[in-house]
């Protein structure tokens, strides 16, 4: 970690702030330290970058975020190096999965940062799949997130995966409202 750190591409001017919260905003924004210390482009495909580089213009396009596509994407790593390079920018960007938005009792309770980033959004699994009571609330979320101007980033498998979890609705708006980007 001290490596990790000596190399940290935080301005201890620029990011005092940060630095002297780091724990709990690592913790906040379930991203390891090191991630936040970090660049994101290792992580991350030149159109990944690209997105995050074009944060601003892309909160003001009427997106409503970003979907990245595909098997073997790596999704849970790439979704923390792209949050801990929004917290660099001063952007309240947390990492989420879908069971985390349960509470003890069961209720939704999703947090709601600047960007949210959700790398189980759609994964392949043989389990039981979300009840249509839960589809219908994660379904809100993203609209009401849409509508409040809140980005969110996606992580789905793939289209008919998709389809089969959440149903045509969910595919037809994911299709209409966020920046696809396919696996390298």
């Amino acid at each position: 970690m001290d490596q990790v750190i000596e190399n940290s591409v935080l301005d201890k001017t620029v990011h005092a702030r940060l630095i002297g919260n780091l724990d709990y905003i690592s913790q906040v924004a379930r991203v390891p330290a090191y991630m936040i210390h970090k660049s994101a482009k290792p992580y991350l495909s030149h159109e990944e970058v690209d997105w995050l580089a074009h944060y601003r213009k892309n909160k003001v396009s009427g997106t409503a975020g970003l979907c990245l596509m595909g098997e073997g994407q790596n999704a849970e790593i790439k979704f923390m190096a792209m949050a801990g390079a929004l917290i660099r920018n001063f952007i309240d960007a947390r990492v989420s999965t879908l069971a985390s938005m349960y509470d003890e009792s069961g209720s939704f309770a999703p947090p709601n940062p600047t960007v949210l980033l959700i790398p189980t959004f759609c994964v392949a699994f043989d389990g039981k799949p979300l009840a249509s009571w839960q589809l219908q609330q994660v379904y809100s979320m993203l609209v009401d997130r849409l509508a409040a101007g809140k980005l969110t980033v996606l992580y789905v498998v793939d289209w008919k995966t998709l389809k089969a979890q959440y149903g045509a609705s969910m595919v037809e708006f994911i299709q209409n409202n966020f920046t696809i980007l396919s696996g390298d």
